[in-house]
């Protein structure tokens, strides 16, 4: 578990600022912030802001600078055949 705690910690702020499974990172931070709450009880107030702002993450997902927001634009839309 600490070694997939480490390498959320690096990879999923990353995907935040890139823009790329925004939504999903902001989970996974959520996540995070939860358990780090659970193990030092007496930080809540930076820990709600953290919760708050992974919040504003998965609520609003990518913005137009985001890779998630091009992905989207670009992508082909399927063609139904009837």
């Amino acid at each position: 578990m600490a070694y997939a705690s480490s390498i959320g910690e690096i990879i999923l702020p990353i995907l935040v600022v890139l823009g790329l499974f925004t939504r999903f990172a902001g989970v996974g931070l959520l996540f995070m912030t939860f358990i780090i709450q659970l193990t030092f009880p007496d930080a809540w107030p930076l820990h709600f802001t953290w919760a708050a702002m992974a919040l504003g993450v998965i609520y609003l997902g990518g913005t137009k600078l985001s890779l998630d927001h091009f992905w989207q634009r670009t992508a082909i839309p399927a063609k139904i055949s009837a």
